[in-house]
């Protein structure tokens, strides 16, 4: 754990259920995009903000996004903006929406701009374009919808390109942390559990590779382990119908953006590592990729770890985690993720197109990142052979 560590920005939260209903006064008197999913474009509170924009004449419009945001519907979405009064972006949905208000909020302030009035969103990716991301973006407002990936609490942007040439890369600046996030669980109730457990799921990785990564610190640690401390067991409960369902979604909603918090900070390690490439060979949701390598990945690193008989480090952690679940020991902690993959009943990557020759592609060495135990080449492919 380093001792040595800088806190990064974090965005104003809301949170709680009906927070969404305290948005409206954040939101008076400016004049407003909102980028919208399809699915919560008809949820019930979503809805009435809108209603109440209309009858305090707030000036606003309104785009729906849906999918993974590409480099083409953020330039498309930018463009038409331009010569607009926009001086607020407000997405609302799962992180892809997100993800692409951040993108639209930073490229519509810096389009404005006459020499940069024809640049493309694929100059500043990382990896991908050849300019720095340009410091700065108008207002940005982010409203979760589902529970995964943190979106509304971290400094990037992640834009897909799927197939031959593809990528998932991001558009990172730290002036893109929002000025407001607003988690209310109650929105989570409208999804399908086809959606809200792969995208739990993902928070779920989020925190454990927060938690378990070189670079975590003692800020990460308190904020994700305590995050953690539900987390499996809100999922279990939401697949199994049992507990209150109100309070698992709460929990969902805010381990989702602790986890984008422990991102920011502390980084991620292997499931990341595969399933960030995967997304941009075929278009498997996120959440799904990261769900059906959770408990395989951790597996390989305990069984590496005691095999190995260096990574003391890892297993007192691991120890503590199984403690802070209410368990006895480290294989408990990795049965209980295993038993929530079987649980959650997951499609295979197969359905998505995926073959051996296509997990063949992506390159399980960098995959490690900030994992702190490493896993042989082999058993990677292994484990990516195992999820078709």
């Amino acid at each position: 754990m380093n001792e040595s560590f800088t806190l990064l920005q974090v965005p104003k939260v809301l949170s709680g259920p009906g927070s969404l209903h305290k948005v409206f006064d954040e939101l008076t008197g400016r004049r407003l995009l909102c980028l919208i999913s399809p699915s919560a474009s008809t949820h019930r509170a979503v809805m009435d903000v809108f209603d109440a924009f209309e009858r305090a004449k707030v000036e606003y419009h309104r785009e729906e996004v849906s999918g993974e945001p590409t480099v083409e519907v953020i330039d498309t979405i930018t463009a038409r903006y331009l010569k607009g009064t926009v001086d607020t972006v407000v997405g609302i949905g799962g992180g892809s929406v997100l993800d692409a208000a951040k993108a639209v909020s930073a490229m519509l302030l810096h389009r404005r701009n006459p020499s940069m009035r024809t640049a493309s969103v694929l100059e500043y990716l990382e990896g991908v374009g050849d300019k720095p991301a340009p410091a700065g973006r108008l207002g940005l407002v982010l409203i979760p919808t589902t529970a995964g990936t943190g979106s509304e609490a971290t400094k990037n942007a992640v834009l897909t390109r799927v197939g031959d040439g593809g990528f998932k890369k991001s558009l990172r600046h730290d002036s893109y942390v929002c000025d407001l996030a607003v988690l209310d669980p109650s929105l989570l109730d409208s999804a399908p559990l086809s959606v809200l457990i792969p995208s739990g799921m993902d928070a779920l990785t989020q925190l454990l590779e927060a938690y378990f990564s070189v670079s975590t610190n003692q800020y990460i640690d308190s904020l994700v382990l305590q995050a953690l401390t539900d987390m499996p067991y809100a999922l279990m409960g939401l697949i199994e119908k049992t507990g209150k369902r109100e309070d698992h979604l709460a929990t969902l909603s805010y381990g989702a953006f602790i986890s984008g918090v422990g991102l920011a900070h502390a980084g991620l390690g292997y499931v990341h590592g595969l399933s960030g490439p995967m997304g941009a060979i075929h278009a498997i949701p996120h959440g799904l990729a990261c769900a059906l390598l959770i408990a395989k990945t951790n597996r390989a690193m305990f069984t590496r770890a005691i095999t190995d008989g260096d990574a003391d480090v890892y297993l007192t952690r691991l120890h503590r985690l199984a403690i802070t679940w209410g368990l006895t020991n480290q294989e408990q902690a990795i049965q209980l993720l295993e038993r929530l993959e079987i649980l959650a009943e997951l499609p295979s990557a197969a359905s998505y197109g995926f073959n051996r020759e296509d997990m063949d592609t992506l390159d399980v060495v960098k995959a490690q990142r900030n994992a702190p135990v490493g896993i042989e080449a082999d058993e990677v492919r292994a484990i990516l052979y195992s999820i078709l």
